[in-house]
């Protein structure tokens, strides 16, 4: 999807020379190449085993403030020596738009066939086709975060595995930025990159035709009635002039539910500008262990953005080295391609898959996110000098 990115727009702009998108891209192709080589008998093997299918029940949690929201938390198989198990690994999901708790059935049952983990699927308020407004809850990413840190505090539950899809990642990574500790490691399906979403930037351009600049509109215009009543009219004409026209970019916004257009433009308007979203999630903590899984043709994601950023926050002289600890015996689960940067073993892409990467390739991705997850206790991080010589691992 090609945008032309508006003059005073900051965000948005590739910076990196035609040469280093070109370095940086063919070092990522080559680490995606030889990361598949090594799975794929561990995928052939896998294929052979029986899944066991099962669907979630959605779930209500009403918290402080009037806030709630829609989740799915499939505990009854585990067992109590599970349950009680500290170390259990806890999954959350945060899906895109548009989206449903279900947009990671696939992958659940894969993994929770193969592994014993707690699968936590969540629905951002606004996203799941009903009003945002709940309580103290208005639908912007501040508000999110917070959520997510009061859902989590309410489940009892420490840190997670945060996987997001899409615009999943507008919501994942701001939580991640404000809450670090919270993350014990994350797993990026298709999600948006470090740099401003070709998708957003066209949806910018929509609501330019109704006088809507959102570089100069404030919270207050957007939170009264009379604003949410205008817009509610104005999109569904626009949606309504798409029914002729065969542009297959206009799939995309004529299904997408007049909430998710109300929350892509609150999740513009943070405190300090848009720009500030992505200055924020360019500093999210290296430390976090990270897992790419992405399409070389993908209609809403370019791959180059993706690659930037995972050179950014994997292979780039600023980031960390994660590599075993002195006495992790991880060698008799799995023997991994590159010891010196763990995390270069867990690079993805796919040719075969579209932007819908958690669906298509969802048994892929699963055995792939197995061994990542058996991996996360046996990670130490080291900073990375010059030569990447070992220094001592930050505690």
């Amino acid at each position: 999807m090609k945008v032309a990115i508006p003059k005073n727009y900051i965000h948005g702009r590739d910076n990196r020379s035609q040469e280093q998108i070109q370095i940086e891209g063919k070092q990522i192709s080559q680490i995606c190449s030889l990361n598949e080589q090594l799975f794929k008998p561990l995928v052939e093997q896998e294929s052979q085993k029986q899944i066991q299918k099962f669907k979630n029940n959605d779930l209500e949690m009403k918290l402080s403030g009037g806030r709630y929201l829609y989740y799915t938390d499939r505990t009854s198989f585990l067992s109590e020596e599970d349950k009680s198990n500290s170390k259990l690994p806890i999954i959350l999901t945060v899906h895109g738009i548009p989206g449903t708790l279900q947009d990671f059935l696939s992958m659940q049952q894969n993994l929770q066939s193969r592994l014993s983990c707690r699968w936590i699927n969540f629905s951002v308020p606004g996203l799941d086709g009903k009003d945002e407004r709940r309580g103290t809850y208005q639908g912007y990413l501040e508000d999110t975060s917070l959520l997510i840190k009061d859902f989590l505090d309410e489940l009892k539950i420490d840190k997670v595995i945060l996987i997001m899809h899409s615009a999943g990642g507008l919501y994942g990574k701001y939580f991640m930025y404000q809450y670090p500790d919270r993350v014990r490691a994350s797993v990026q399906a298709a999600s948006i990159g470090i740099e401003m979403w070709a998708p957003l930037l066209q949806e910018n351009l929509f609501f330019k035709q109704f006088g809507i600049d959102v570089l100069k509109i404030t919270r207050e215009e957007v939170d009264t009635q009379q604003f949410r009543d205008q817009f509610t009219r104005q999109m569904e004409q626009l949606v309504k002039s798409f029914e002729n026209k065969q542009d297959k970019n206009n799939n995309l916004w004529k299904a997408i539910p007049i909430y998710q257009h109300l929350m892509l433009l609150k999740a513009q308007l943070l405190k300090g500008g848009f720009d500030q979203f992505f200055a924020n999630i360019k500093n999210i903590d290296k430390r976090i262990p990270r897992f790419f899984a992405f399409s070389q043709k993908d209609s809403l994601l370019e791959e180059r953005h993706i690659q930037q950023e995972i050179y950014h926050s994997i292979l780039s002289q600023q980031s960390f080295d994660f590599r075993l600890k002195e006495d992790s015996n991880f060698d008799q689960i799995f023997k991994l391609r590159d010891k010196q940067n763990l995390l270069n073993n867990f690079i993805f892409s796919y040719h075969d898959a579209g932007h819908g990467v958690q669906h298509v390739k969802a048994f892929d991705i699963s055995i792939k996110l197995m061994i990542f997850i058996k991996l996360l206790d046996h990670m130490q991080t080291f900073k990375k000098t010059e030569n990447n010589t070992l220094l001592k691992p930050n505690l």
